[in-house]
């Protein structure tokens, strides 16, 4: 049965048109305001949520004072959302293990965590897309250079580092992207490529950058060493290359 005969046998009308509607001054004038978000305080709360594992991760980034890099980072935020909250939430969506954060319905409404970034719940897939957008490259960069700071004075980055290049697949548009190779595949993908330095001590990564092009592949290493002699107090004494190698003169440098 059709939603208007339904609305109809109820005995409701048709609702008028919009002019009809302002001539006759029954549209609503009032606005309400849109609530804020707020931190949570510490008034006593019970919920159940399906992600209480990612509040141990908390203990971890006081221990090593991770929020306090976050903070300092300048990430972008709003009038109702500060910018640490806002990485948090991006952060705790990564450990939950969510493959496709497109389903928000799966996780917006989960205490949990929202609770891990000082929140009642996590913003919408909308909110995370637009904000994307407006962390900038020197954000990243200033924040991976605290971690270093931190890593280094924790014991957790010192020796070597293995500089790698992967192929990160793109499951959009895929025009002005270049073919990277890819290990896991074993076969050049349509990709955007990213260059990762990670501990193999330890496993902790300690720089990357995404969005690399064919013609900046020599650049990579070093602006990889560039970075570390701003971040760091020495640099790695060994840097092993992986899956791309740099041209001769770059080596040279």
């Amino acid at each position: 049965m059709d939603n208007w005969k339904v609305v109809k046998r109820a005995g409701f009308g048709r609702l008028p048109r919009r002019m009809a509607r302002r001539e006759s001054d029954q549209e609503r004038r009032q606005v309400f305001a849109v609530p804020v978000s707020t931190l949570r305080d510490d008034r006593p709360d019970e919920f159940t949520t399906s992600m209480g594992g990612i509040l141990l991760f908390a203990h971890l980034m006081v221990k090593y004072r991770i929020d306090e890099a976050i903070a300092e980072s300048r990430y972008p935020e709003s009038k109702c959302l500060p910018g640490l909250q806002s990485v948090l939430s991006v952060l705790g969506l990564k450990l939950s293990g969510f493959q496709r954060y497109s389903h928000d319905d799966q996780w917006c409404m989960d205490c949990g965590l929202g609770l891990f970034a000082g929140m009642n719940v996590l913003p919408k897939t909308a909110w995370l897309s637009s904000y994307s957008f407006r962390v900038t490259r020197d954000m990243n960069v200033k924040f991976l250079k605290k971690m270093n700071a931190i890593w280094q004075g924790a014991g957790l980055a010192e020796g070597p580092q293995c500089l790698d290049f992967t192929a990160i697949p793109c499951w959009g548009e895929d025009l002005h992207l270049e073919n990277n190779w890819s290990g896991k595949r074993g076969k050049a993908i349509k990709s955007i490529q990213a260059a990762l330095a990670h501990s193999p001590d330890t496993g902790i990564i300690c720089y990357g950058e995404a969005g690399i092009r064919h013609d900046h592949e020599g650049d990579v290493v070093l602006e990889f060493l560039d970075f570390y002699r701003g971040a760091a107090e020495h640099l790695p004494s060994t840097s092993c290359l992986t899956a791309s190698s740099p041209p001769i003169r770059t080596l040279a440098n």
